[in-house]
């Protein structure tokens, strides 16, 4: 991003030039490997297939029968995600300039936090917001968030020719899964070492999100889900829109879109 102008007039000789944390870094969603998709213009057109056909032995010389797969469009239709924040010039002139380019990461990061909180919610679609990932009718998994139904979740994916790679999980339903151990009073659940520490179950990551409720999991192969981004998270700071009251103001905005290419894909696990 180039600089933001700010010199001594305005309280601070100049504001580092910055690189935002990326929303593929602070987004839980997209941090376990959803499909990321650039959109340009006001939406996108995602050819989706729905089923591989049918494939049969055939004598020579025979006629080849036809079942040809099955297919739509995923419509992603990017969403303003946006949020500002007034400084005085005071508190600019008085900071380091490394606190102050931490106002725009934390925009950034209010951004992924939203993205996340709709993503994993059962809020259906409206006018300004995309659909979140449980108002769709998903695979369900009864009996609670235990390391038991996360593997059968796991195993209902594979059913359908997926493999699970995440686990979306409530960080009280992490906690107690970390507290289970074996006989020997062993942690049941151990860091990965060989993925950078991972917690894993059944090969899949799990990655803990306050988006989603106690008792609610979402077991996944993450790619079937897509984020549709058609403007990625870009702060920008103005000296004039607070001119009159000596500020300035600081405004993050991102354009996002959450689909499912295949429901089959993820599993949620719930608490009856």
């Amino acid at each position: 991003m180039a600089n933001l102008g700010l010199n001594a007039a305005h309280g601070a000789t100049s504001w580092a030039q910055f690189v935002l944390d990326h929303l593929s870094v602070s987004s839980v969603l997209l941090r376990s490997g959803a499909r990321r998709i650039d959109v340009v213009g006001a939406q996108a057109h995602v050819p989706r297939v729905l089923s591989d056909g049918t494939a049969t032995f055939v004598a020579e010389l025979a006629t080849i029968p036809s079942s040809a797969p099955t297919g739509d469009d995923l419509i992603l239709a990017p969403k303003k995600i946006a949020n500002v924040v007034t400084l005085s010039n005071e508190s600019i002139g008085d900071s380091p300039i490394d606190e102050l380019d931490g106002v725009g990461n934390a925009l950034v990061r209010a951004v992924a936090t939203a993205l996340d909180g709709r993503a994993f919610s059962a809020s259906a679609a409206t006018a300004v917001a995309f659909a979140g990932i449980l108002s769709n009718t998903l695979p369900s998994q009864a009996g609670g968030v235990t390391i038991d139904n996360i593997l059968r979740a796991i195993g209902t994916v594979a059913v359908t020719g997926g493999v699970a790679d995440a686990v979306f999980i409530a960080p009280t339903d992490l906690t107690a899964l970390r507290l289970l151990k074996d006989t020997a009073g062993r942690p049941l659940l151990q860091p990965d070492l060989q993925a950078g520490a991972a917690e894993r179950i059944g090969g899949a990551t799990l990655f803990p999100t306050p988006a989603l409720a106690a008792g609610t999991a979402i077991v996944a192969q993450a790619n079937q889900v897509v984020v549709g981004i058609r403007k990625d998270a870009e702060v920008s700071f103005s000296p004039h829109a607070a001119w009159t009251s000596d500020g300035v103001v600081a405004r993050v905005v991102a354009r996002l879109d959450v689909g499912i290419n295949d429901a089959s894909g993820l599993v949620k696990v719930v608490t009856p």
